[in-house]
């Protein structure tokens, strides 16, 4: 999405001088993950009570009454899968007032004309009708986002799951570049980020650059690169069809593809077809008990690292780099010497942003890390002096002038978007909107979740965790759950017609009736299917993901999956 918008050269507004902040299916004080200006992922529960103390406005679009909706001044209780539909609503109202910042668009924007037309029949009737939030209500929280003055518009994985992905996001970018959330010439960036490259921040607008439609494209699917990467929701089917160009290998990182990709019966025959699975991982997960070898890595505190990942999440310059604190206890390795020491063996060099790394020797970490960050603001080697992490007050950023005839701009009406705007429009009312391919009638939606005491299913296995609960519960509206016959720890099928799946009930006030709420990835394989109270199930089985999928990413619907219940006997 933000490949087909373009971007602002000086950097988005951030949680810590907003205003007002919306987010979008990211439940921040729980998933601990924010991107692009949410509530900072550290101590995100004491950040948000203390922003809120000073001033700052937070609207929560979320189906659920999350912790994050507890805290915020408006909460749009969007019906699964219809973010597209009130995100639209809120930009008619902004444009139709004339709420957004008509200055900046007109210097630096393209298609608000385009994007005005493409959301005329988004009224607040017809979003109150189809995604099931207040009309009224999502009026003020327009009126409320676009008065800011500082704010943004940030979303989450509940939003990026759902139905339509990439409009989704498309329009929680546009509502940003509409109302001109950005550092202004003068203005200092709170945290440009230590490690990144240290290129200047200029007030101006850099063109779309669409991150698809390039490079090669799956033999399976009409689907192609992202960012430079193929869709992984499409390798199963990779795997499994023979022909030139078939995969037969694969190397997993970390990562549990049986209970976290989409289709798992699928993704199971795909990894048992292989002629070679290797994984690395620190546990027995259900894809390790599938490889043909398993590595051990080196865990956290047996390595030096540096914060790659979180060096702009962060609201002021923090940099830390750690060394090994203690001593492996048997033969393990780092993720990145297993891609050496194959490139050392088949003689293919490994570039990366500062140069390529050295093939007639091993290098250390720290030149691995030093040959990844290219013309970082403070030196690797200055970060390793400090133990313990330091803040750098003194990394001041702040925006310049735009370059001498820039005449880049944002497009907030791509081509593509004002298309799938007219089909969302267009699909019947009150079925199951989405795709648009469901025939069957459904009962319910099942949304994705996390739970507060795991990340994602990471400990599960824990003794100390298990104790907090070891399962995903299937929570219902608790008057529905009482009014189908049903109480709390009775064991249900949940089908949605490409898989089926066993679910623990428990009530709750958070979710109204036709919703089921569940945590992603949990359980294992078909064999632990009869220990749905020790582990859970995968909602992933529920999944057809060479059916329900994002034209563009192939991002197959993992959140508001329509599906139809009944009691079972299990």
């Amino acid at each position: 999405a933000p490949s087909r918008v373009g971007s602002w050269s000086g950097g988005g507004h951030g949680f810590a001088d907003a205003d007002v902040v919306m987010t979008i299916g990211n439940n921040a004080l729980v998933s601990h993950y924010s991107q692009f200006g949410g509530v900072s992922p550290f101590n995100a529960s004491k950040t948000l009570r203390d922003n809120k103390r000073r001033g700052m406005k937070v609207i929560c679009i979320d189906p659920r009454v999350t912790e994050t909706a507890r805290l915020s001044d408006i909460h749009l209780q969007v019906k699964p899968g219809e973010d597209p539909t009130l995100l639209a609503g809120i930009v008619k109202v902004i444009l139709d007032e004339k709420l957004y910042d008509q200055e900046f668009c007109d210097r630096w924007v393209e298609g608000v004309e385009e994007l005005h037309e493409a959301v005329r029949d988004f009224t607040p009737e017809y979003v109150e009708q189809r995604a099931d939030v207040s009309g009224e209500l999502m009026v003020e929280a327009a009126r409320l986002f676009a008065r800011g003055p500082r704010g943004v518009a940030t979303a989450g994985t509940g939003h990026n799951m759902s139905m339509r992905p990439n409009l989704a996001e498309h329009l929680n970018i546009a509502l940003n570049v509409l109302c001109g959330r950005f550092y202004r010439e003068g203005e200092r960036v709170p945290n440009a980020g230590l490690l990144g490259p240290s290129e200047p921040r200029r007030a101006q607008a850099v063109a779309p650059d669409p991150a698809f439609g390039k490079g090669p494209r799956l033999r399976t699917r009409d689907l192609g690169e992202v960012f430079d990467e193929m869709p992984c929701a499409a390798l199963p089917d990779e795997m499994l069809t023979p022909g030139e160009g078939q995969v037969r290998a694969l190397l997993c990182i970390g990562g549990n593809p049986v209970i976290a990709f989409p289709d798992q019966e699928k993704t199971i025959r795909g990894l048992d077809s292989l002629d070679l699975f290797v994984t690395i991982d620190r546990k027995m997960s259900a894809s390790a008990r599938r490889a043909d070898y398993i590595i051990a890595p080196k865990l956290a505190l047996e390595r030096e690292d540096t914060l790659v990942l979180t060096d702009s999440w962060y609201e002021k310059p923090y940099g830390h780099y750690t060394r090994a604190m203690v001593e492996p206890e048997m033969d393990t390795l780092e993720e990145w010497e297993l891609y050496w020491e194959l490139a050392r063996r088949l003689d293919v060099p490994i570039k990366l942003a500062n140069g390529t790394l050295p093939l007639d020797r091993k290098p250390s970490k720290l030149e691995v890390l030093q040959t990844m960050l290219a013309s970082p603001r403070v030196p690797l080697t200055t970060l390793r002096e400090r133990e313990g992490g330091h803040l750098y007050p003194e990394i001041e950023v702040y925006v310049e002038p735009a370059e001498d005839g820039a005449d880049e701009r944002m497009h907030v009406a791509p081509p593509g978007i004002p298309e799938e705007l007219r089909e969302v429009r267009g699909e019947s009312l009150p079925g199951d909107a989405g795709y648009a391919n469901d025939t069957v009638p459904f009962s319910h939606r099942l949304i994705c979740r996390r739970l507060s005491h795991v990340y994602n299913s990471s400990g599960q296995e824990l003794p100390a965790l298990g104790k907090r609960g070891s399962t995903n519960l299937a929570y219902f509206n608790a008057e529905e759950l009482s009014s189908l016959g049903l109480e709390d720890g009775d064991v249900i099928e949940i089908d949605s017609g490409a898989g089926k799946i066993l679910g623990v009930v428990q009530g709750t006030n958070e979710i109204k009736p036709g919703i089921i709420s569940m945590a992603h990835a949990f359980g294992g394989g078909p064999e632990v299917d009869g220990a749905i109270r020790e582990f859970g199930s995968s909602t992933n089985r529920l999944i057809d993901a060479a059916t329900n999928y994002d034209p563009i990413s192939g991002m197959a619907r993992q959140s508001g999956i329509p599906v139809n219940i009944r009691s079972s006997n299990a």
